[in-house]
């Protein structure tokens, strides 16, 4: 009978062992206030009645997959709209007519993140009253935005929770 046993245990515990995910982490330990690197794509979307189609650009390996939403809160207060895509568990979240840049310029904000294994990023979308895309390359404001939500992350403070209580 204790060979049974132990012969079933080892089944178990190499069952179990087989079971466990080998995918290596992309990202690896980071601190909490970085960003590995960042990527872009185009997006398109009808949201309101609203076409938004533009650049999504991403901050990849960061913290959590809501910073960006978290730190346009932390800077702005809390968002005007938000929206689900249907293939999305977490809404996009919406600032309209934000000066980000202290120019008089009105530009609304989509924020959004997403998270796999090993990998989260944060994006953000920003287009001018006129619905331009204000990240599409070779946009004036392009490298100013980006460094700015960039610089955000950055000294991004992880014990402010106001956010998460807002979510």
């Amino acid at each position: 009978m204790k060979y049974y046993l132990t012969i079933f245990s080892c089944l178990v515990l190499i069952g179990c062992s087989s079971s466990v995910r080998t995918t290596p982490n992309k990202c690896g330990k980071l601190p909490s206030n970085t960003y590995w690197g960042t990527f872009e794509n185009q997006f398109s979307s009808k949201i309101n009645g609203y076409e938004y189609t533009g650049t999504l650009f991403s901050y990849d390996c960061v913290l959590h997959s809501f910073i960006t939403k978290k730190v346009l809160f932390d800077y702005y207060g809390k968002w005007g709209d938000s929206f689900y895509l249907s293939d999305e568990r977490h809404p996009i979240m919406i600032w309209k007519n934000r000066d980000i840049l202290r120019d008089g310029s009105s530009l609304t904000i989509l924020a959004t993140g997403e998270e796999d294994y090993g990998n989260m990023n944060g994006s953000m979308m920003i287009f001018d009253r006129e619905g331009n895309d204000m990240l599409l390359l070779g946009a004036e404001k392009r490298k100013e935005l980006i460094e700015f939500v960039g610089t955000l992350i950055k000294r991004n403070d992880s014990k402010k929770r106001d956010f998460f209580e807002a979510y």
